[in-house]
């Protein structure tokens, strides 16, 4: 899975204070919220006063826009801090902001999307991320990253409308990190068809290395279906289960219903049990009941065409 860097502003108060000293420029940093300032760690001790809403927005962005190079970044960002709480508005100022000054394209457009995130205005942060162009990929995953910490199923759902789906995977990998039952339980009942099948390949096999037996108990309380053959093959071939339960790891394989990958899950199991008891792998052919008739004729003429 491809992981981007996320690049968060960084205007420390330090620069604020520099910047504001710059003439005709302090008004940028008295008319910034501390409300919204509060929400970014780095301009957290800023003093601000009230004052963005009484201004003209558009006005101060084309202003932004005729600053020198090495002053125009932090003044944007301090536009776009004193918007976010209207996010239709800032939305309209951070496109202009990208569109007018790709200098900073990156960097207005990732300011925007932690303000709005911040605020838990998630669809206005999609919609703007949406619109990004080469930047797309990197801002709908931050949006979809963010939303994820407050509502995965939203998020989820959010990523099921992009295209292909896009972001899907990485949302379903969030969410296993911290509950990966419920990620499997959603994506069982909530996905569609192709999406439940690609957020259980990336959540089972997950939450399967962290907690096997939670895993191994919900899957065994699910009908046999193809969109858990990987899962199972997953688990069933853990080291640990199969030098400890053979026959449970055999039982799993039987489950999976592809032909090809049960087939070749099972002789896999059943090799590396009669390498260590041939005894025991025979009488488990002999006498499971959850093999096919197929499966146990085919196993046991392997097995006995392993013999040394």
């Amino acid at each position: 899975m491809t992981t981007f860097c996320f690049r968060r502003p960084r205007l420390t108060v330090a620069a604020l204070v520099l910047f504001s000293g710059g003439a005709g420029l302090g008004w940028w940093i008295t008319s910034c919220d501390p409300l919204i300032l509060a929400r970014m760690p780095s301009f957290a001790a800023a003093e601000t006063v009230d004052g963005a809403r009484a201004s003209d927005p558009a006005r101060r962005c084309e202003e932004v826009l005729r600053l020198p190079v090495d002053q125009r970044l932090a003044a944007a960002t301090a536009l776009l801090i004193a918007a976010a709480e209207e996010p239709g508005l800032a939305s309209r100022l951070a496109r202009r902001l990208c569109a007018a000054d790709p200098i900073f394209r990156r960097e207005h457009g990732d300011t925007l999307i932690t303000m709005l995130g911040a605020s838990h205005q998630f669809e206005a942060a999609l919609a703007f991320a949406e619109l990004g162009g080469p930047e797309r990929s990197v801002w709908l995953q931050r949006c979809l990253e963010d939303w994820a910490e407050t509502d995965p199923g939203a998020a989820m759902q959010a990523a099921l409308a992009q295209p292909g789906g896009e972001g899907l995977a990485h949302v379903a990998a969030q969410w296993a990190e911290r509950d990966p039952a419920a990620a499997a339980e959603f994506a069982l009942q909530s996905l569609p068809g192709d999406a439940r099948a690609q957020a259980l390949a990336v959540v089972l096999p997950a939450w399967i290395q962290r907690q096997p037996a939670a895993a191994a108990s919900w899957l065994d309380q699910l009908e046999p279906n193809q969109e858990l053959d990987g899962s199972l093959a997953t688990l069933a071939r853990l080291p640990a289960i199969v030098a400890t339960w053979p026959d449970v790891a055999c039982d799993w394989s039987a489950a999976i219903v592809d032909p090809e990958i049960r087939q070749r899950t099972q002789t896999e199991l059943v090799q590396q049990w009669a390498g260590t008891d041939r005894t025991a792998a025979r009488a488990y052919l002999t006498s499971a009941s959850r093999l096919l008739p197929p499966d146990r004729l085919r196993l046991l003429a392997l097995l006995e065409g392993w013999r040394d």
